[in-house]
């Protein structure tokens, strides 16, 4: 895997161009972020300089990596956002090389064009959302893991130290670590666990000493998440997280049991390891995840398509006409995949310009740095003002007391539920501020 061999998989290189080409322009077409993407970049700004707003609850890796890249470059968003879609194209080029593990290097790169294509990775593939760094190194993980017979022990190593390391960048990719445990003693092969074991605990010795000096707790940011997550979330019903299944792979769902199947009667390599990792993440997030969030199944997603492949190819080898399944789920995800393109760009053709992206630029205008703002959206303003931001946790008379701040500001569409009818009691209303697409963002001044 060395860049030599990269330069000569012309096509998979291309491949990759036209998706570093296709990822910036999309971020050009939605270029307001995220909520959780504010407070991952003012974590980062956090750890090079002095950040007056931070989420120290949240996971720490991906602030590390943004502040690593920025220690060159120098604070910037776009280097941010460029970092993440480095990782999907990453995420990408490894998952063709796990692909030919199983696959002819022609159906290989189809199914990295399919997997690369999928509405998922399309969303999440330019946000600065942890998600998609974890992904990465599952996939790396998984790609050493399954090439055991090329690295040997340092391969397993690897393994865990790369699975470690995404259990760091997002604590619910800890199922891909027990699931290569459990497949290795299953397996019966001690040494092989200790091996894996040992790389997985040799990447999170920085982080656990780290919390342990700082926080006097080695597990401060696992339990820190935990704790707010319980506070703030309340558990969905279980046919969201099918109903989310069903959207992830749509009409790609039918080439499935085939593909199981095919793997489980050829034997392919680490084929009940696949298996096993999808049963873990199934029991896991259907059963003690409250929030059943789409985004979750994108570290599922690499493994779901390899079923999809399998199942592609056996109907080649057993069914006439073949070649229409083919066609279908190519078809399949290109709709898929256009219609989240227009998802995000009318998402961006309302916001871009919209009533936040203009509070935004007002409130930055006129605020110095260290200003309090209270917001049912207030992360929209801590990161990009650098301001200290307070959400409308209370009373309005409470938390004007509390906190004294330079505006209080209300989303009428976003954010949280708050009845605004306090504000106007309470405060002069400063400016108000009309989004094109109907919305409307309310700024308060105290009297």
């Amino acid at each position: 895997m060395n860049l030599k061999d990269f330069l000569k998989k012309k096509k998979i290189c291309l491949w990759l161009i036209i998706l570093l080409v296709f990822f910036l322009f999309l971020n050009q077409m939605d270029s307001l972020f995220l909520w959780d993407e504010n407070a991952y970049l003012a974590n980062g700004r956090n750890i090079l300089s002095q950040s007056a707003y931070s989420e120290d609850f949240r996971f720490p890796f991906i602030g590390y990596v943004l502040a690593s890249m920025w220690f060159i470059t120098g604070e910037s968003v776009f280097i941010a956002k460029l970092t993440m879609i480095l990782f999907t194209l990453g995420t990408a080029y490894l998952f063709y090389l796990i692909s030919r593990k199983y696959f002819d290097d022609n159906h290989s790169l189809l199914m990295t064009v399919m997997f690369s294509l999928s509405s998922l990775i399309i969303y999440w593939g330019f946000r600065v959302y942890a998600d998609i760094i974890s992904l990465f190194f599952i996939v790396l993980s998984f790609y050493f893991f399954l090439n055991e017979d090329k690295y040997g022990k340092k391969g397993l190593l690897l393994a865990g130290i790369f699975g470690s390391v995404a259990f760091i960048a997002r604590f619910s990719s800890f199922i891909l670590i027990i699931a290569q445990l459990i497949y290795l003693l299953i397996k019966k092969r001690p040494k092989c666990f200790g091996i894996l074991l040992l790389g997985a605990l040799i990447a999170a010795a920085p982080w656990l000493l780290a919390n342990f000096i700082w926080h006097g707790d080695p597990l401060h940011n696992l339990v820190a998440q935990w704790d707010v997550v319980s506070m703030y979330t309340h558990p969905e019903p279980l046919d969201k997280h099918v109903f989310n299944f069903i959207i992830s792979m749509h009409l790609l769902i039918i080439f499935m049991p085939a593909g199981i199947y095919s793997l489980y009667k050829r034997k392919a390599d680490k084929w009940f390891f696949i298996l096993l990792y999808l049963i873990i993440f199934d029991i896991y997030f259907a059963f003690f995840v409250n929030l059943k969030d789409l985004r979750y199944y994108l570290i599922a997603l690499p493994f779901l398509f390899i079923w999809v492949g399998e199942g592609l190819l056996w109907m080649k080898k057993h069914v006439k006409y073949s070649h229409v399944f083919t066609i279908v789920a190519l078809i399949s995800v290109l709709i898929s995949a256009f219609y989240m393109v227009s998802h995000i760009t009318e998402r961006g053709a309302c916001e871009n310009n919209g009533a936040l992206m203009q509070s935004i630029s007002y409130v930055c205008s006129n605020v110095n740095t260290g200003d309090m703002i209270i917001s049912n959206v207030w992360p929209y303003y801590g990161y990009p003002c650098n301001v200290s931001a307070v959400s409308t946790w209370s009373d309005i008379k409470e938390l004007l007391v509390h906190h004294d701040p330079s505006y209080v500001i209300y989303h009428d569409r976003g954010g949280l539920d708050y009845e605004r009818a306090q504000l106007d009691e309470n405060l002069i209303l400063d400016e108000t501020l009309n989004g094109i697409c109907g919305e409307k963002v309310y700024i308060y001044v105290q009297g």
